[in-house]
Parts: C-alpha cells; structure tokens; sequence
C-alpha cells in the first residue's frame, strides 16, 4: 500500500524529473529559480548594475523603476555622491569598524601596534579569497626549507 504522499505527489510514469524546476512569475514574464540567464557574474562584472541595486534598496523603488525614472545623468552624480558619503550596509560596515578597533585599543597591550579600523572592516569574498591565498604563500615562502642538492 502506498503511503498518502506517494499518492499525493506521484509523477507520471512516462515523466523525468530534470532537476530544479520551480518558476517564478512576476510581472516581466517567468524566472526560473536555480537557472542563470547568461553570465553568473553580472554584478561582479558590472558595477554600475551593482550601484543601481543598491540605490534602488536606499530608495525603496525597483530597479525597474530608476531605469525608467532616471537619467545616466542623474546616476552619475549619484555614484559621485556615493563616494564622497556612502549609504547603507558600506556606512554601517565603517561605523561597526571604528567602533571595533576603539574596542580593541583600549584593550590592547602597552607594546602592541595600536589597531585601525581597516582592520576591521568586512572584505567582499574576492578581496578575502586573495588576502588569504597571499598569506598563506607568504607563510609558506617564509618557512620553506632550501633543499641542497
């Protein structure tokens, strides 16, 4: 006897499952979930794409909505702006190391450098993924033994 979600939940005989199928609609037409239209790393290779994701985030609109409403112009003093006083989780990430490192300083030893806030600041993963493979050859590089022949 099959169980109720056997029976609930049976496929066709003749169907395949072909892996993750799940869509969903929205009002420009059907997105499936689990699939890539195209490079994997648009906002990585796109910063200006990036920028207006998370201006549109700042402003409560789509970026549906800015590409519709606002000019290249418009964008343009919008980075200017942006790198003079960044918004969002950037000034959070700023505000969050210089209260780390004021922390960690007046904890710190006599003889220890003194800490900045750089060093507390959140790396994106490319960033971190490099500092870490250099660290690791510099300890390996430093600690390798010269084999004499």
């Amino acid at each position: 006897m099959q169980s109720f979600y056997r029976k609930r939940f049976a496929r066709n005989p003749g169907s395949r499952r072909k892996g993750n199928r799940r869509n969903l609609r929205c009002h420009f037409g059907i997105i499936r979930i689990g699939r890539s239209r195209g490079s994997r790393k648009k906002l990585k290779e796109r910063p200006e794409l990036a920028f207006k994701f998370k201006l549109a985030l700042a402003l409560g609109r789509t970026v549906y909505e800015l590409d519709q409403t606002m000019t290249s112009t418009e964008l343009v003093h919008w980075m200017a702006y942006y790198r003079l006083f960044p918004f969002g989780s950037d000034r959070d990430n700023i505000h969050s190391a210089i209260i780390a490192a004021t922390i960690a300083n007046v904890n710190r030893g006599k003889n220890q450098q003194p800490f900045e806030a750089e060093d507390f600041m959140l790396k994106n993963q490319d960033e971190q993924r490099e500092a870490d493979t250099k660290s690791v050859l510099a300890f390996f590089g430093a600690h390798a033994v010269k084999k004499d022949d």
